[in-house]
């Protein structure tokens, strides 16, 4: 063999793998930098404003980000080798910044106006000062405890829940399989919000309102990968506020199969939409809602299930295989991100007859 076409097939394994990598670890991506860092408040739903250079006590240029009209510094360095010797100048207090200059070390006291706080990752160093816990919550979610700086204040202790904890069924690849997780507080009731995380090998993992309190819905959407046929996923969901964790575990199987009832759940959705927007104008879905739908308990044969997510709905189809006058139809509203289980439901008694929908109790759990 040729050293070229040697060559060829080396390289060609190398893309393999770099794909399998990459499809392994989709998901959230960690902060590592000034640009991931914002990218993270942004989508903690924090409002996010540059408000220009600052060189202060360390030796790269910082920038002064509001995150919430709050004011934080962040120092974005080459190499993390490098923040670590910067970061390892300061003193666990956050009170004194210590510099070697030549041949003489250098010590700083700053005399704060308010609490100092440090934190670090990847390549950056975060510094905050002040005492409002919102903020120290939403960077330590981002980036971790801070390595120095005065005691944060003991959060109150948490548990999660997850539903389901089974789904109905096996899964196929390519389904997202959606779990809804909610916080409750041991105790009183905590403003600070929870930072919800996930891991699923073999799946890729999304997550919709990453950062919830008590009384919020987060959404966490597991998609099997074609390699996992024929096996068992294992999600492991967690919660992180400060120095409290919870973590829960679920699991489900894949199987083959194929999604083969998108086209027909969509006609049901149609059927629903405009009666919807014309009879219960206050749910807002109108003919303009855009949805994206997935494929639900594939193995289910005489009635078949089918779930659209809109921004603010998710819609529960689910419909009878059988001739008219059985041929029902039947959908179920969710409010997404407040909402367990569905507050609206309504049946079309027979799809051939062209029945009109007509409201009906809503089930006390989502399907998945």
């Amino acid at each position: 063999m040729s050293n070229k076409k040697l060559a060829g097939i080396i390289a060609g394994c190398i893309v393999v793998v770099v794909i399998i990598v990459v499809v392994a670890t989709l998901g959230p991506k960690p902060v590592t930098d000034y640009s991931t860092l914002l990218r993270y408040l942004r989508d903690s739903g924090a409002s996010i404003e540059d408000k220009g250079g600052i060189h202060d006590f360390f030796d790269v240029e910082g920038r002064r980000v509001a995150v919430n009209e709050t004011t934080i510094e962040v120092y974005e360095y080459a190499y993390a080798e490098a923040m670590e010797a910067e970061a390892s100048c300061v003193s666990s207090d956050g009170f004194s910044i210590t510099k070697e200059k030549g041949d003489i070390w250098e010590v700083c006291n700053v005399g704060w106006i308010a609490p100092p706080h440090f934190f670090k990752a990847g390549r950056i160093i975060v510094f905050y000062c002040g005492d409002d816990d919102s903020i120290i919550s939403l960077l330590e979610n981002a980036l971790g405890k801070q390595f120095a700086g005065m005691s944060l204040p003991p959060t109150p202790e948490f548990s999660i829940n997850v539903t389901p904890e089974q789904l109905n069924g096996d899964s196929i690849a390519g389904q997202q399989c959606v779990f809804l997780v909610t916080v409750i507080d041991e105790g009183q009731e905590c403003e600070f919000p929870v930072h919800i995380s996930a891991q699923a090998p073999g799946a890729e993992v999304v997550i919709y309102q990453q950062d919830i309190v008590e009384g919020q819905v987060a959404e966490v959407a597991v998609i099997p990968a074609q390699a996992s046929i024929g096996k068992t996923i294992k999600v492991t969901i967690t919660g992180n506020r400060g120095g409290s964790t919870d973590k829960k575990v679920v699991s489900f199987d894949v199987v083959e199969g194929e999604d083969d009832r998108q086209e027909y759940a969509g006609e049901l959705l149609d059927r629903f939409v405009p009666w919807l927007a014309t009879n219960h104008p206050e749910i807002g879905i109108t003919d303009d809602t855009a949805w994206n739908g997935t494929m639900v308990s594939p193995v289910w044969l005489v009635v078949s299930h089918y779930l659209f997510f809109s921004e603010e709905w998710e819609a529960h189809i689910s419909w009878h295989i059988m001739v008219s006058p059985y041929d029902w139809a039947k959908i179920d509203l969710r409010h997404r991100f407040d909402e367990l289980e569905p507050s609206y439901a309504f049946e079309i008694s027979s799809v051939n007859a062209t029945s009109e929908p007509v409201p009906i109790e809503p089930p006390e759990t989502v399907w998945r």
